[in-house]
């Protein structure tokens, strides 16, 4: 890793950022294309420089994630009177010049501050996450896997957990669709599905440590699970899997150590480029489902395929999301933002308990399914929350740089599949938990570091050496 770029680009990231807060500040904004090219430029750039480790997997899918939504806004650089939304109250919006212009400059502030973290980080940690001693450490000569009553037990448990999350869900197919539900809502437990995720992710990386035929054929069983999951959500409009199959794959990659330790660099990128294919496949199938999991029972949609096409390009989730940003720039261009100054960072510690705890005890918490940020802008968007909007909405756009810049770092520390085994099932949940994390707001994320802590103490326990008598 080269620690002096790094540095120099972070430096040079700080400088920027503090400057354009300064600016915006005043109310000064880059013109509107100008703005649109240095946002996405800026997010190539950092997608092509990141070097915590050999492949940046989660650094890299971090930036492409936060800038997915500003992709509509390249219709800006063909057309001014460009529209990205079709209902009235965002055309409104987003007719409003001074309202684009202050979304994107606290989109790019906030670009900027994440790309300042992740090369602070980059500078602290100093050296490859790739190192022989610890490919060593992660294989784990000492370790046992888990038995095979273990190892049923937590695909049991991942089986009931799905059920649980979306089981009493109709299909897409049919008239009576009101979209994704199961009997875990009932007991107020929406983290049902992100559990079962975390274990899936977990199995997968007991059994690609060994090379036993039986471990191989685990690993098929767990890879089929997973299939079978994704499936039977997909069916049901739930596209929360989504982050499951991009962990997954992202574990493919980088793994495993004992083909990692034989294998040079160049095998590795043939490992990248295998899943090119299948993975323009799964993109593709879930953008399709979001398109149609709400237009299907409406009989006059085959007739409308051009309407499809563009609901699924310009009005899927990744659009969707922007409309918490237009939101935040319309109440702050009115005048009549209040700073939360922490609130919500004080909420976040209060929903921790689990819902199905706090029902029980009648405990109402500050963030619910239909409470918290995701419906701050009611009328604007239909739920979700970009990265940037909350810290901006707390503590102002020097806010919205400070914060983003810690989650920077946090996510190029998170991004070493090969430093140890907790390590690496921490790089698979944050991988898995990323997309809905920068689209649906931090509890997300929380709830993902909540269900890996539970499920590896399990695991600890499951696969500690036994003692002889």
């Amino acid at each position: 890793m080269n620690c002096r770029r790094s540095l120099i680009e972070a430096a040079l990231l700080t400088w920027s950022g503090c400057l354009l807060s300064i600016l915006f500040v005043f109310g000064v904004y880059l013109p509107r294309s100008m703005a649109v090219i240095l946002l996405l430029g800026l997010a190539s750039w950092g997608m092509f420089t990141a070097r915590v480790n050999k492949f940046a997997l989660l650094q890299r899918l971090v930036i492409f994630i936060y800038s997915l939504p500003f992709i509509v806004t390249l219709g800006y650089l063909l057309d001014s009177g460009y529209l990205w939304a079709s209902t009235p109250a965002r055309i409104v919006l987003i007719q409003d010049d001074l309202i684009i212009l202050q979304m994107l400059a606290i989109g790019l502030v906030g670009l900027v501050g994440l790309l300042a973290g992740m090369k602070v980080a980059e500078v602290a940690l100093g050296q490859h996450e790739w190192a022989g001693s610890a490919s060593r450490q992660l294989m784990g000569a000492s370790a046992r896997p888990l038995s095979r009553g273990a190892f049923i037990g937590f695909v049991a448990a991942s089986v009931l957990l799905v059920w649980l999350g979306s089981g009493a869900t109709s299909t897409i197919f049919e008239s009576a669709y009101r979209g994704s539900v199961g009997a875990a809502e009932t007991v107020n437990f929406n983290a049902a599905s992100l559990l079962a995720n975390v274990i899936i992710i977990l199995l997968f990386i007991d059994a690609e440590r060994f090379t036993s035929s039986g471990h191989k054929t685990r690993l098929l069983l767990v890879v089929g699970l997973a299939i079978l999951e994704v499936s039977f959500e997909l069916l049901r409009g739930n596209r929360d899997s989504f982050g499951l199959i991009v962990a997954l794959m992202a574990l493919y990659v980088t793994g495993s150590v004992v083909s990692k330790l034989q294998l040079g660099f160049l095998q590795d990128w043939r490992r990248a480029r295998r899943l090119v294919i299948p993975a323009v496949g799964v993109a593709a199938a879930f953008i399709l489902i979001g398109a149609l999991r709400g237009l299907l029972t409406s009989p006059d949609l085959l007739a409308n395929s051009s309407g499809v096409l563009r609901i699924a390009l310009l009005e899927n989730t990744w659009t969707a999301i922007l409309h918490s940003n237009l939101g935040l720039a319309s109440l702050y261009s009115s005048g009549s933002m209040d700073y939360l100054l922490g609130e919500t960072y004080v909420d976040y510690i209060l929903s921790i308990p689990p819902g199905f705890l706090t029902q029980l005890f009648d405990i109402t918490r500050p963030i619910e399914a239909d409470r918290g940020p995701a419906w701050w802008f009611v009328g604007i968007t239909g739920g979700g929350i970009h990265a940037v909007v909350v810290p901006f909405r707390n503590f102002g756009i020097f806010g919205a740089m400070m914060i983003l810049a810690v989650f920077g770092a946090l996510v190029t520390w998170m991004d070493a599949p090969n430093k140890t085994l907790g390590r690496r099932f921490l790089f698979g949940v944050a991988v898995a938990a990323s997309f809905k994390w920068l689209w649906y707001g931090d509890m997300t994320l929380i709830r993902a570091m909540m269900a890996a802590l539970l499920v590896w103490i399990s695991y600890r326990i499951c696969t500690a050496p036994r003692r002889q008598s």
